[in-house]
């Protein structure tokens, strides 16, 4: 190994994370600003809104690998 940064990284890799996407539906909108969003696979969950949208719209949905739901854009 040339240096500690390529030592490090064969011994001990960084960790993966995984991501998923998918569409929604926008049902209601929550107290806090968040969108109540229905995934068709996945049923109803709660998604932060980092996008504006109304009850009725579809958006973009990114879920964290902790579960956290992120509502990213509103697909037109």
């Amino acid at each position: 190994m040339s240096n500690l940064e390529q030592f490090g990284k064969a011994f001990f890799p960084p960790v993966a994370r995984s991501v998923h996407t998918c569409f929604g539906e926008v049902d209601s909108i929550n107290g806090d600003g968040s969108y109540q969003v229905t995934i068709s696979s996945r049923g109803t969950t709660r998604a932060v809104a980092c996008c504006t949208a109304s009850v009725g719209d579809r958006v973009f949905i990114i879920i964290q690998e902790n579960g956290h739901a992120v509502a990213v854009g509103k697909v037109v």
